[in-house]
């Protein structure tokens, strides 16, 4: 009898001993990826694509510096242009200006995932959500002469890009058709041309040219590209 309440007590034991490593395995992974989102979420928060009934906008969060793109959520694609702001102390809120000249104003929700927003020429407040594109030309481009902000629905690439140099460049946007493969990229831009991108295998960069100009006058040039954002 002894024996057997002793290897019951054993049991007993090995079994609670095994719940609570459950327990604390757990709890460790739950603290870690609480610390992981948290961490996530507090740096740079404004950095990524966000949508609402009328635009798509791209953001980049430099720390109290913001950058971005937009373009509208329609299929008419041509009007694009640039934001310029700057973040809050508290990172809550962004004053700063849209291309088409007026000020704006944007307020990240709680939750990180959401803004709300005016700007010059709209009333009505304008609300924004985070979303997560997985398409292959989605994202914002770095060239030696201007950032792009790239969008792909299906076989269509549209978007749009500003000049580095704010004071002697241009800005416009380009739509495009990429093939079957993933790996070329075609199309037109406005000021007026035409490009050829070349996707790389890791899609990180892509090699392309373009041409400037109608007819006979028009110039071949190289436009490459990294990804950033």
């Amino acid at each position: 009898m002894y024996g057997i309440g002793c290897a019951n007590r054993m049991k007993l034991t090995n079994f609670f001993g095994c719940l609570l490593l459950i327990a604390c395995i757990y709890t460790c992974f739950a603290v870690a990826e609480e610390a992981l989102e948290t961490k996530a979420d507090a740096k740079d928060p404004w950095t990524g694509t966000w949508q609402s009934d009328r635009y798509t906008e791209k953001y980049i969060q430099n720390g109290t510096v913001l950058t971005g793109q937009y373009i509208l959520t329609s299929s008419d694609k041509s009007d694009a242009g640039s934001i310029k702001g700057r973040v809050s102390e508290d990172g809550k809120t962004v004053t700063g200006t849209w291309e088409e000249a007026g000020d704006l104003t944007l307020v990240l929700g709680d939750d990180n995932r959401t803004l709300s927003g005016t700007r010059a020429y709209q009333i009505d407040n304008e609300i924004y959500s985070a979303i997560y594109h997985d398409q292959i030309m989605d994202g914002i481009w770095n060239s030696e002469n201007h950032t792009m902000s790239l969008y792909q629905e299906n076989s269509a690439v549209y978007g749009s890009y500003v000049s580095l140099n704010l004071l002697t460049g241009e800005s416009g946007y380009i739509t495009g058709t990429i093939s079957e493969d993933g790996k070329k990229i075609n199309g037109t831009f406005v000021e007026s041309g035409n490009f050829s991108f070349t996707l790389s295998e890791d899609q990180t960069f892509f090699n392309g040219t373009f041409t400037y100009g109608n007819g006979k006058s028009k110039e071949l040039d190289t436009w490459n590209a990294v990804r950033i954002g």
